[in-house]
């Protein structure tokens, strides 16, 4: 049907879109000399939380605030209990000091404001700034501890690795003169970082496009199926606009690359809360009908708290709570769709 046609396309673009911003993106923040570990936790996270937020800007200003509120939770729940019920199956998960020392407390802290702001059916566009408040304050301190931890294992590899003497280096020696760079590698350089800058503006004009693709499609596939904008969001659009973090929580965990699962998964779900939710309700304050706010709040929550429950006190997730998280995740479709969401 063309509305499953019109869903496939913008879920194409989103995808495309969001590779184009997070290649091009961290090719231009190497070219400027910015560090790998800054450019994971800004240009790849924001590119892989990307269609999230496209989806419910354009959901936000179309009006369509179940299908915005659904995707938002839909998304949180499908990260925890699909996606990385998959990770925890195919390979044991390493879990990261630093997760449990600042951003699953974050999470449960953002997943705790958001329920509160959500409880009385309404988000003002008061309680989206105060969202996109938590966004900034989340980034510094990630940036913050993250440039830290850098810096130590520098100067950790630098003291292991250093020859008793050093020669000086010299202009002569290096042969690039008193900038060390040449006219022409400046000129290239700039050359580079301009494709690269076109690159990620085509990669944004395929995220808007794929957004108001879904947001369209996903309105008719309501209509014609009698269920509501909030059930589609919460099921269909929230796993749609999830591929990326699917593709990448899957393929970190076939690499043995386990703790980027994991540090993936807690991340989007913060930026989905704060830095995709805030923006949106800025834009159209949301209402809620009170009926189906508890069931998607209660699964949403339900689920975040099993991320601690996983954690705590291990330094694995073993690969038995794979098959729980995907049960969970089940239970909790099945909870909304009897619930008549």
């Amino acid at each position: 049907m063309q509305e499953f046609f019109l869903f496939g396309l913008g879920t194409t673009l989103l995808v495309f879109g969001a590779w184009l911003v997070v290649t091009a993106g961290s090719r231009i923040a190497a070219l400027l000399g910015i560090a790998p570990v800054v450019i994971g936790l800004t240009v790849v996270a924001w590119g892989t939380s990307a269609p999230e937020l496209f989806v419910s800007l354009v959901a936000a200003w179309r009006g369509n605030a179940g299908l915005m509120f659904g995707n938002v939770v839909g998304s949180n729940v499908a990260n925890v209990g699909l996606i990385l019920g998959l990770a925890v199956t195919l390979s044991k998960v390493a879990i990261d000091k630093e997760l449990i020392r600042l951003e699953v407390p974050l999470l449960l802290a953002a997943t705790g404001i958001f329920y509160l702001f959500a409880l009385d059916g309404r988000l003002q566009r008061l309680e989206g700034a105060v969202l996109m408040a938590g966004l900034v304050l989340f980034m510094g301190l990630t940036l913050r501890s993250a440039r830290s931890t850098d810096e130590v294992d520098r100067a950790t590899t630098a003291v292991a690795t250093a020859p008793a003497t050093t020669p000086a280096a010299t202009p002569a020696a290096t042969g690039s003169g008193a900038n060390g760079q040449t006219a022409s590698g400046r000129s290239d350089k700039t050359l580079r970082i301009t494709r690269q800058s076109l690159l990620v503006v085509v990669g944004v004009g395929g995220l808007t496009a794929g957004g108001h693709l879904i947001c369209v499609a996903a309105v008719d596939i309501a209509e014609r199926f009698g269920a509501s904008e909030a059930l589609i969001g919460l099921l269909l659009v929230a796993v749609g606009t999830s591929l990326p973090e699917l593709a990448t929580t899957v393929v970190a965990a076939l690499r043995g690359e386990s703790d980027l699962a994991l540090g993936n998964i807690i991340g989007s779900n913060l930026f989905n809360l704060l830095g995709v939710a805030g923006p949106a309700v800025l834009i159209r304050p949301v209402v809620i009908p009170e009926q189906t706010l508890h069931a998607q709040l209660a699964v949403m929550t339900a689920l975040t708290l099993m991320v601690p429950l996983i954690i705590f006190k291990r330094r694995v997730v073993s690969r038995w709570w794979g098959p729980v998280l995907l049960a969970a995740y089940s239970l909790g479709v099945v909870f909304w769709l009897r619930v008549g969401i």
